[in-house]
């Protein structure tokens, strides 16, 4: 991720929270929700030293940006020392189901994988029904971990899912099947170039969007869910 892709990363990642946590997060917390603020917000970690994020973002054929995903060390404890956490994976709310999630997230792995993760974790909203159903569907498996977030006062349950990864692990069959949004679409980040099988990629560390924790989630803006 470049600091060109700030806006529309912004951009993914608030229309995302509006469309998928709509009945689940307080409706005054998502209306607070700006792409400006976020925007201003994600444009700070630029200045900031190097930290241990790596941001992802997706591009299709016309090079517009079409997701987004952040992963980096598990930031909890009692997991091994090898442990990853994918922080956020966003798409254009209108381009869902057309598989750019699934491409994200198995570049997510692979770079999980460069890094010595050999098991990922991830935090989802208990009641995102299609989330948690794409990430069984990739191979994800709710480990039982619960906790409550805050969001405008009201607390929100999140549940724990993880996945052992493998190199050279076989892809579920769903993850290759064939579609324009998934063929034309490559995922890269910043600075460096990467070859890797499912697209080109350009690399730059980055600060792990959710690392901020506090009792009102709406206002940090640092929040990261995942929802593909």
């Amino acid at each position: 991720m470049a600091e060109a892709d700030v806006v529309a990363v912004s951009e993914i990642r608030v229309t995302g929270w509006k469309t998928a946590y709509a009945g689940i997060v307080p409706q005054s917390c998502l209306d607070a929700m700006t792409v400006e603020a976020d925007a201003r917000q994600r444009r700070r970690h630029f200045t900031r030293p190097k930290q241990d994020g790596t941001d992802l973002v997706a591009v299709d054929a016309h090079g517009r940006v079409v997701g987004w995903a952040c992963l980096g060390p598990f930031r909890g404890t009692g997991t091994p020392a090898a442990a990853g956490e994918l922080y956020a994976l966003y798409v254009r709310p209108a381009l869902i189901g057309s598989g750019i999630g699934r491409r994200l997230l198995e570049a997510a792995h692979i770079h999980a994988l460069a890094r010595g993760f050999g098991l990922m974790l991830l935090w989802v909203l208990k009641d995102n029904a299609a989330a948690r159903a794409f990430y069984e569907r990739a191979g994800y498996a709710d480990d039982g971990a619960i906790r409550a977030e805050e969001y405008d006062g009201m607390p929100v349950s999140e549940v724990r899912y993880r996945r052992t990864l493998q190199a050279r692990h076989p892809a579920p069959p769903w993850w290759t099947v064939p579609g324009a949004a998934v063929g034309q679409t490559a995922v890269r980040r910043s600075m460096t170039v990467r070859n890797l099988p499912l697209a080109a990629a350009r690399s730059k560390p980055s600060r792990p969007t959710a690392s901020t924790r506090r009792s009102s989630r709406c206002s940090s803006m640092t929040a990261a869910r995942s929802s593909a």
